[in-house]
C-alpha cells in the first residue's frame, strides 16, 4: 500500500502526527505526539515524567502506530530528522516502552493495560483477570471493560517468526489490537528481519519494542514482555500524546 501524499502524516515544530489506523485511508483520525521524547529512563520513571509534562500515556496500539509510521510512512515523513532520530534510537540505543504488564499463569498470559505506567498489577486488576469471560479474538479472552486480556497458551508464538500467521497472532492481538499483526508484518517486511517474542516465565514483566539488535545476531524486531517491573537498570524511551482528534 502506497502512503505517499497521505496528509495524515506530518511533523512540525511541536508535534508528530500519524494516523490512528494507517491501514484505512478513509479513517481521518490521527494521533498527535509531542516531538520531545521521554528517556532513556526506567518504565515507571517514564510514566512519571509524562504526567509531570501534562502528556497522555499512549496505548500499545498507539505505540505500534508510531513505529509503523517511522518505517512505513511516506518518504518525506520517514526522512524528517525527528523520525530518523527515533529509528536510530530504537535500533542502536534502546527500547520503546509499551504500557502493558504481562503475567504468565497456568491458563496462559494475562495482558494488563497499564494506563498509569505503574509497572504492577493491582488487586482490582487481579479480580478483573478472574472475570475474563468474553471471546475477543481467536485464542484471546477479555473482560467487560477490556483492561485485562487473557491469551491462551496455544495462541502465542515462541522465539522467532518470519510472518505472523493466523495460528500465532493471539499475543499481538491482545497487546496491539486488531490491526497489530498486519502492522508488524509490514514493518518486518520493510526492514527484512523476523519478529521475535520474549515472555516472562514467572512473575510479571512490562512490555517494550526493541530493534537494538539490528547490528548484531540474532537480528529482528523484539517484542519483549519480560522486562522486570519497576527495574531502574533497564531503560527505554516513550513519546507522550498531546491529544487525539478525528
Amino acid at each position: 500500500m502506497s502512503r505517499e501524499n497521505d496528509s495524515r502524516y506530518f511533523v512540525d515544530g511541536d508535534r508528530i502526527v500519524v494516523p490512528a489506523n494507517p491501514l484505512d485511508r478513509k479513517d481521518e483520525s490521527v494521533l498527535v505526539f509531542d516531538p520531545k521524547f521521554v528517556g532513556p529512563t526506567s518504565y515507571i520513571g517514564s510514566g512519571r515524567e509524562l504526567f509531570q509534562r501534562g502528556l497522555d500515556i499512549p496505548t500499545a496500539e498507539n505505540q505500534l502506530a508510531f513505529v509503523h509510521a517511522a518505517y512505513c510512512g511516506p518518504r518525506d515523513f520517514r526522512d524528517h530528522p525527528n523520525i530518523h532520530n527515533f529509528r536510530y534510537n530504537l535500533e542502536h540505543e534502546g527500547s520503546l516502552w509499551v504500557p502493558t504488564v504481562n503475567s504468565p499463569t497456568d491458563k496462559g498470559i494475562y495482558v494488563f493495560r497499564d494506563r498509569k505506567m505503574r509497572g504492577k498489577i493491582t488487586g482490582m486488576e487481579v479480580v478483573l483477570g478472574d472475570s475474563v469471560d468474553r471471546n475477543l479474538f481467536p485464542g484471546v479472552m477479555a473482560g467487560r471493560n477490556d483492561r485485562v486480556r487473557l491469551v491462551n497458551d496455544s495462541a502465542y508464538p515462541r522465539g522467532s517468526v518470519e510472518y505472523l500467521g493466523d495460528e500465532d497472532r493471539g499475543y499481538v492481538l491482545a497487546t496491539y489490537g486488531h490491526h497489530g499483526p498486519d502492522l508488524l508484518n509490514e514493518v518486518s517486511d520493510r526492514i527484512g528481519y523476523p519478529i521475535n517474542f520474549v515472555f516472562p516465565e514467572i512473575g510479571m514483566g512490562v512490555s517494550s519494542i526493541d530493534l537494538s539488535d539490528l547490528d548484531s545476531f540474532p537480528r529482528g524486531i523484539f517484542l519483549d514482555g519480560s522486562n522486570p517491573d519497576g527495574s531502574q537498570d533497564i531503560t527505554g524511551i516513550i513519546y507522550g500524546l498531546k491529544n487525539l482528534r478525528g
